[in-house]
């Protein structure tokens, strides 16, 4: 049921992410049913990146392109369900071994549960197919756990972990997901807590160190910029060759401007905003 504050002079129920001093209560109203487009993201950036399959050599720099969608699951009380799409461009004027460009397609899709306050979380399947010096197409199961206090606090522990190896190159090198398990604190900020910062720090399968941070700052009611950075620490020391850990070690870097087109329409509901963002070089690391 709408509260108070979202009630007009006129009887009218007004929008939630535009009410302003009100916004905060209206959010706390659970539950309620999307129009089949009220909370879906477009967002447009660049990249930078770097990991074993660059060979010990320079990052790949790029663009990237995607949506994410979330909406109810009829008859399970909070639940939502979510599916997003990114495409990558990068290293565009090829690298040291390879004169083509690096392609790239990640898809996310799972579920998840938001709360104001106590236990969050949820489970998402990766898919990544990329097309480079050679082929790899591979899957990871990523997913979230966390204690909410105070709608505001968020502290809780994520992982990301290989369902299945890619394909082997030419050099029979077997590419593989990187297994991350990481604990986090996030703040959520701003009317209807529409931003957000998250910090996390943890470790890899390989006993690597995990470091990183991302965070949503609202631009607009339907404009955000997102920002996310990555780094895996190698345990391998300095040295020369694939084994050293200037070639073992990973990072990602991304810029994104995201559009909410549904919250034109007064149609977007915090409870059922994609928790997890689509899959990138960040939570998809590759060894």
């Amino acid at each position: 049921m709408p509260t108070e504050s979202m009630v007009l002079s006129d009887g009218a129920i007004a929008d939630p992410w535009v009410v302003g001093a009100g916004c905060t209560d209206a959010c706390l109203t659970p539950c309620t049913v999307l129009p089949p487009l009220g909370n879906i993201e477009l967002f447009a950036g660049v990249q930078g990146f770097t990991g074993p399959r660059n060979q010990g050599g320079s990052g790949s720099f790029g663009f990237h392109q995607g949506l994410n969608y979330a909406i109810p699951i009829p008859g399970f009380a909070c639940l939502g369900g979510q599916i997003g799409f990114r495409a990558t461009q990068s290293s565009l004027s090829g690298s040291e071994f390879t004169d083509s460009s690096r392609n790239q397609g990640f898809v996310t899709a799972g579920l998840f549960r938001r709360v104001d306050v106590g236990l969050q979380g949820g489970l998402v399947l990766d898919y990544l197919t990329e097309r480079w010096d050679d082929t790899i197409d591979m899957t990871n199961l990523r997913g979230e756990i966390s204690w909410v206090v105070g709608g505001t606090h968020d502290f809780g522990f994520w992982f990301s972990t290989g369902m299945s190896s890619g394909t082997e190159s030419e050099e029979e090198f077997r590419n593989v997901a990187t297994d991350l398990y990481a604990f986090f604190y996030r703040l959520q900020f701003g009317g209807c807590r529409d931003g957000e910062a998250r910090l996390f720090a943890g470790w890899t399968g390989r006993s690597d160190g995990l470091i990183g941070i991302d965070t949503r700052l609202p631009l607009a009611p339907d404009w955000a910029l997102e920002t996310n950075f990555a780094y895996l620490i190698p345990n391998e020391g300095a040295g020369q060759g694939f084994d050293a850990g200037h070639a073992q070690e990973s990072w990602n870097i991304g810029i994104s401007l995201v559009w909410y087109p549904g919250r034109l329409w007064g149609a977007g509901d915090y409870y059922y905003r994609p928790l997890f963002r689509v899959a990138d070089n960040g939570n998809f690391m590759i060894d």
